[in-house]
C-alpha cells in the first residue's frame, strides 16, 4: 500500500501487458517515470499506488504511431476511481488524455495540483496531470522540459506526506 497517498492512473496496461504503471519492463512508460523521480523500483512500488483507466491494450491507431484511447470508457472508470481513491488522496495522471478524464478540458495543463470536484461521488481531490512518459511522446526530447517534470516530480510530488 501506498506511504504518500498519491494514486498513479495511467491509460492502459501495455502491449506486452506489465502491471498498471508498474515498472516492470525496462524501456516502459513507467521507467522513464522512474528515471524524472530519481527513485528505484521498489521506493516505487512502495510510495505510490497505480491502476490504469482501461484493464486491456486497446490497440494500436490505424496510423501505428500510438495507442487507441476509449474516452466514454475511460471517463466512466474515473468515476470509479475517484469513489475508490477519497480525500486525503491525490491524483496523479500520467498522460493529457487520462487528465481530461479527470478535470475539464479547459483546465488541463501539466506541473499543478488542481482541484477536481467530483458530483460522483460528491467530493474534491487534487488532482495533476504529467505528459505520458511513452518514448512515442516526443515532449520528452527536449530537456528543458524534462528538467519541468523532474522538477515538479520530486519537489511536488515526492515531497508530498
Amino acid at each position: 500500500m501506498s506511504t504518500s497517498r498519491i494514486l498513479l492512473v495511467g491509460q492502459a496496461p501495455s502491449k506486452q501487458a506489465g502491471p498498471a504503471l508498474g515498472a516492470s519492463i525496462p524501456g516502459s512508460a513507467s521507467s522513464r517515470l522512474l528515471a524524472l523521480m530519481g527513485i528505484t523500483r521498489d521506493e516505487y512500488m512502495e510510495r505510490f499506488a497505480r491502476v490504469n483507466l482501461l484493464d486491456y491494450w486497446p490497440g494500436a491507431l490505424a496510423s501505428g504511431k500510438g495507442d487507441k484511447f476509449p474516452i466514454r470508457e475511460a471517463k466512466k472508470a474515473a468515476k470509479r476511481i475517484l469513489a475508490q481513491y477519497e480525500y486525503p488522496w491525490k491524483i496523479l495522471c500520467v498522460g493529457h488524455k487520462v487528465g481530461e478524464c479527470f478535470l475539464p478540458k479547459m483546465r488541463v495543463k501539466y506541473y499543478d495540483w488542481m482541484i477536481c470536484i467530483s458530483n460522483f461521488p460528491p467530493g474534491v481531490r487534487d488532482v495533476a496531470i504529467i505528459p505520458h512518459t511513452s518514448g512515442l511522446n516526443r515532449y520528452w526530447n527536449d530537456p528543458d522540459c524534462v528538467k519541468l517534470a523532474e522538477n515538479f516530480l520530486r519537489k511536488k510530488v515526492l515531497c508530498h506526506k
